[in-house]
């Protein structure tokens, strides 16, 4: 089977006999996540492209991407001979795709891949050195690579603060910086007796925003209860509306002077009676350029204007989380460009097959220790990840998301005027949300569609998400619009 001539095939009930088995036996001993459907990739048969094949043979359209982690589809050649990895992608959305090894869960394996000798095997010199070529126009030129995209965001509030924490350590001294701390409730450590329990530098971040599920940025995240409720968060971290409101920063900004504030003895009425954030204390803002988990809604460009102002105005970090709209998934390589505004911070993963945070040198701690990771992404999926941002840009598929971008959602709003439960199709690029009317549609519209053979995602409350490869070709989303028109029929 080749690409040019592949087609959904579905064999077998969805899911066969033989993916029923990999999922019981992955579930055995696996904890209670979000797992989406019993979809379960083969890696031993055909994939290419957006297409895929399950353990029963049954060949996929996939329009969720691995959740964005999969720019290039399955088993790009190119991916597949210079960094010598039997299939790809390497790393899956293991939560929304069970993998499998043949059709036995319990089976030999014993598997033969045809796969040749790196031919371009490249490290983290040659991923950071391109990256840095990638944010020229931002001014950036240090980057430090990580894991995932939570452990991106969370070392990108990390610098943030630390840096804001130098410069108002330097401006007020340590005598009035203890007083700030006492006015605000704040003791010393138990553990060091030069060190405080809490730090009282702020963060703003977006109402519906998803920034990850570690702790520290689960304060930053307000998409979902369920990944809040229970859970304690930073102190210090304000939402405001991005999308459906104009931002006000009059209203939430306190623009008096710190030292001023602390003298008085009105920093605690600011900060606690007013639930005001002093400027100079403001540490980072963070956006996302369009809202994934929290429905594929886009930030007034407006308030991100405005938000990028406040950041300059006090010194503080404009962050671009690009985890998902990053590396050319909108129809530019930064989603944060649709905006017009020049970011300080860049924390992107997923399509990039590792975490990032890309910014100035002098953003940096410069103490050895402050921030450090042990696997830095891995030397495996640094070489996927190099050799996909190498293709994305020979190949022009930036250009190729934001003209199939616009070509998928015509074909997407010409349904909507046939099915009224359509409400809105919305997005940039290649990511692209259609919210139903109710979330049990939305439910069920997934289903159906899994079960006639294209893999979609819900996000939000009620609105499903397609992620198509950035070399998605004409008759491919000819084939899932076709598909997807017969679910809503179906519906």
């Amino acid at each position: 089977m080749n690409r040019k001539k592949a087609a959904i095939d579905v064999k077998t009930e969805i899911p066969g006999p033989n993916s029923q088995n990999w999922v019981e036996a992955y579930m055995k001993h696996a904890a209670p996540s979000t797992y989406a459907y019993p979809f379960v990739w083969d890696v031993t048969s055909w994939a290419q492209g957006p297409f895929c094949t399950d353990a029963d043979g049954n060949v996929f359209i996939d329009f969720y991407g691995h959740v964005g982690a999969a720019p290039l589809g399955y088993n790009n050649p190119k991916i597949l001979s210079d960094c010598g990895v039997p299939f790809d992608p390497v790393k899956t959305a293991e939560h929304d795709t069970f993998l499998a090894v043949g059709k036995d869960p319990f089976g030999s394996r014993n598997v033969r891949f045809k796969k040749p000798r790196a031919s371009d095997f490249r490290t983290a010199t040659d991923l950071q050195n391109l990256l840095v070529k990638l944010t020229s126009g931002f001014q950036m030129d240090m980057v430090f690579l990580v894991n995932s995209g939570a452990e991106a965001v969370s070392n990108a509030i990390k610098i943030s603060i630390h840096r804001k924490f130098r410069e108002v350590k330097a401006r007020i001294g340590d005598e009035l910086f203890g007083e700030m701390c006492r006015q605000l409730g704040i003791a010393s450590s138990g553990l060091f007796t030069d060190l405080y329990a809490d730090y009282p530098l702020f963060g703003l971040a977006a109402a519906g925003a998803f920034h990850g599920r570690t702790m520290d940025v689960l304060s930053l995240t307000n998409s979902k209860k369920a990944q809040k409720e229970g859970f304690p968060t930073l102190g210090w971290v304000k939402h405001v509306d991005v999308v459906d409101s104009v931002f006000d920063p009059a209203e939430l900004m306190c623009e008096a002077d710190l030292k001023t504030l602390i003298l008085n003895k009105r920093l605690g009425r600011v900060v606690h009676e007013q639930g005001r954030v002093p400027g100079e204390l403001l540490a980072y803002i963070i956006i996302e350029p369009i809202q994934g988990e929290g429905g594929y809604k886009i930030p007034r460009t407006e308030n991100v204007k405005v938000l990028a102002d406040v950041a300059q105005r006090h010194n503080s970090l404009l962050i671009s989380d690009e985890v998902q709209t990053g590396i050319g998934r909108t129809g530019h390589w930064w989603g944060i460009e649709h905006h017009g505004v020049v970011p300080d911070v860049i924390a992107v993963a997923k399509g990039l097959r590792v975490g990032a945070v890309i910014s100035r040198g002098n953003n940096f701690p410069g103490e050895s220790g402050v921030i450090s990771s042990t696997w830095c992404g891995g030397e495996i999926s640094i070489a996927v990840g190099y050799k996909t941002l190498q293709i994305i840009e020979e190949e022009g598929l930036v250009q190729n998301a934001a003209q199939s971008g616009d070509y998928l959602m015509d074909e997407l709003r010409g349904l909507r005027r046939e099915y009224s439960f359509i409400e809105e199709v919305r997005g940039r690029g290649l990511m692209v949300g259609i919210e139903l009317s109710d979330a049990d549609k939305r439910d069920r519209l997934v289903e159906i569609c899994f079960e006639k053979g294209l893999l979609v995602l819900g996000c939000g409350k009620k609105t499903i998400r397609m992620l198509p490869p950035l070399d998605v070709r004409p008759r491919e989303m000819d084939m899932a619009v076709a598909v997807f028109e017969r679910a809503l029929s179906e519906l």
